[in-house]
């Protein structure tokens, strides 16, 4: 691989990243081989400031997409456009050691109009990378984790959107000892023998609770749920009704096959669209807890999240506690974008 990098003064400190976070140094312009695949080029702040003006790769320009790289500062903001190392910090941007397949997935991924803005505005940017699973876990679940896909922009309250991460204030005083209490209460106990242990090499030990099977209707109210917790959490999350409250309990060891959900019912299926089902890891202790959905990578379940169950989805839980997730369908108080490439 060949890479060239135009700044306004000589850089100092710069070398790429690898999916494994494993450090590469290179020295600018000058042949050197890693494996096919996707890089972080990482630029730091050195004292001077200065501008990245073009990254070539193997002799081509990669133009517009330099705007895809931003700039993080010494209190982890991302700035963008952010070319520039104006302070302590560093631009970084993920290249591909084929161009071709860089500019392919950046086409398809934002509109051209969108180069040059801040994309953090309207995309996420999500990096699956890969997750090495300690042995007695099942083939599957361990190839699916050690898949690692890469970077990649999703537009924001989209259909393809993968998931939408509450703010970590929205629910931070809700008492989760009173909503476990609560949830557990009004919901059947359903056993799921989906979930394979590593521990014990049995399947099924976990157990899913649902105050309703599946997304059917009718909805119901908010008001007429159990416990100031459980409204409060649908209400501040965006639920203006609700089809079906389920707490799923993920025993040590414990993981489940990849897999998308499907709700057959044609009048619900229009609340089940892009990120629509809420999530939120009630464990105090959230350590050893994986998530992973698609090619979006790890999704994060401590704050609160909505995830779009129509990528394929599979987890495992590393610690030694058990892991109580809160699931929630219902009517969003939000439109969803329909559009792709606009």
């Amino acid at each position: 691989m060949l890479i060239d990098i135009l700044s306004d003064k000589p850089l100092q400190t710069f070398y790429l990243t690898d999916l494994l976070d494993n450090r590469i140094n290179f020295d600018i312009n000058k042949e050197f081989d890693i494996p096919t695949g996707w890089y972080n080029l990482i630029i730091e702040y050195t004292g001077d400031s200065n501008s990245v003006d073009d990254i070539i790769i193997n002799g081509q320009t990669i133009g517009y997409y330099i705007y895809t790289g931003f700039f993080t500062d010494k209190e982890k903001r991302k700035i963008q456009p952010g070319t520039v190392l104006y302070d302590e910090g560093f631009y970084s941007i993920w290249i591909h050691t084929e161009i071709g397949m860089m500019i392919q997935t950046l086409e398809e991924q934002i509109p051209r109009k969108n180069f040059g803005t801040n994309l953090f505005d309207n995309f996420l940017l999500t990096v699956d990378k890969p997750i090495m699973i300690p042995n007695g876990y099942p083939e599957i679940i361990k190839s699916y984790f050690r898949i690692g896909n890469g970077p990649r922009w999703w537009k924001k309250n989209n259909i393809i959107t993968p998931y939408e991460v509450m703010s970590p204030e929205l629910l931070s005083d809700i008492d989760q000892t009173k909503l476990l209490d609560q949830v557990d209460k009004i919901c059947a106990i359903h056993t799921d023998s989906s979930f394979h242990n590593a521990k014990s090499n049995t399947l099924r030990i976990g157990t899913k609770q649902k105050m309703l099977q599946n997304s059917y209707l009718p909805f119901v109210e908010i008001e007429d749920l159990t416990g100031y917790e459980l409204q409060e959490t649908c209400k501040r999350v965006g639920f203006n009704r609700i089809l079906n409250i389920g707490l799923q309990v993920q025993y040590p060891g414990e993981s489940f096959a990849p897999h998308v959900d499907s709700h057959d019912e044609l009048e619900t299926k229009k609340h089940v669209q892009g990120p629509c089902s809420f999530l939120w890891d009630l464990s105090e202790n959230k350590t050893g807890h994986y998530y992973k959905l698609s090619q979006a990578g790890l999704v994060p379940l401590e704050h609160g999240v909505f995830f779009n169950e129509n990528y394929s989805h599979s987890s495992y839980n590393n610690s030694n506690e058990p892991r109580p997730l809160l699931i929630i369908h219902g009517e969003r108080n939000n439109e969803l974008d329909f559009y792709l490439n606009i």
